[in-house]
């Protein structure tokens, strides 16, 4: 309540009102504890069926609060030190999958060079005898575009820490 001078009056009033629901809500989570005891998977699915999965605006913002209450926030020194170690190994998968690749690729000047480079490995896997030679270019391409996919993948992963820093920053 505001009065007409500016200042705000009850405000004991309302943090005893807030206290006196806190204590029944944990009065309430307590109880719900102890049935659980005997009944756990009957009152976990009757608390995630009528709380967690709620509908209505107010019960699922009181989760969100209590979740993000939860998360212990990260210090922005942190994330960006987490993007910096994701950013090498990133880096370092690129180059490893660049360097496992580029003896098999490597000197194909035109998109022809390396379509008979690929047709070259399938047409050896049909004649060769050996049972692991076919094999090993394949394994060796599939290897190093998994190591460059997960240099791209670990690059995103990077910019998302980055951009949970800069909102952690931010607050």
């Amino acid at each position: 309540m505001i009065q007409s001078n500016g200042s705000e009056t009850g405000r004991p009033e309302k943090r005893a009102q807030v206290d006196t629901l806190t204590d029944r809500l944990i009065l309430d989570i307590k109880a719900l504890m102890i049935l659980g005891q005997t009944k756990g998977e009957e009152i976990t699915s009757l608390v995630e069926d009528r709380i967690i999965s709620s509908q209505d605006s107010q019960v699922a913002g009181f989760v969100r609060m209590i979740q993000e209450t939860g998360r212990k926030p990260a210090k922005v020194k942190g994330l960006v030190f987490i993007a910096i170690g994701e950013m090498i190994l990133a880096s370092l998968m690129a180059i490893l999958g660049i360097a496992i690749l580029a003896p098999s690729v490597g000197g194909l000047s035109s998109p022809v060079q390396l379509f008979n480079y690929f047709s070259e490995i399938f047409q050896s896997a049909a004649v060769s005898q050996s049972s692991l030679s076919p094999v090993v270019p394949a394994i060796d391409l599939v290897f190093s575009l998994l190591l460059l996919l997960g240099a791209f993948y670990t690059l995103r992963m990077a910019t998302t820490t980055l951009k949970e820093s800069r909102l952690e920053g931010s607050q």
